[in-house]
């Protein structure tokens, strides 16, 4: 137990910037297709983290689902028009 006043020790690393959870079903639509997963990997790296954290972040099963649905119209809009990778997603 630690009180007021006590000496402690924390420990920690830091993350490595360029990692991105991607959410196993998110993973499993963008490897459906290989012009898709080309797409997603173009995105910088901040855009991916974004859009697989949108898709995480859903609490019901119909919100995630229809996410990953935006999340693939997103990137595919993105390979055919490279200027929309800029573009902020709705959230």
């Amino acid at each position: 137990e630690v009180s007021l006043g006590d000496e402690v020790t924390v420990d920690f690393e830091i993350a490595d910037q360029n990692e991105i959870e991607i959410p196993e079903d998110l993973f499993a639509e963008l490897t459906r297709r290989v012009d898709l997963l080309d797409a997603w990997e173009r995105l910088t790296i901040g855009k991916r983290r974004g859009l697989a954290h949108r898709v995480s972040s859903a609490k019901r099963v119909e919100t995630r689902e229809q996410r990953i649905l935006e999340v693939i119209d997103y990137v595919m809009d993105a390979a055919e028009q490279p200027e929309l990778e800029n573009r902020r997603t709705k959230t």
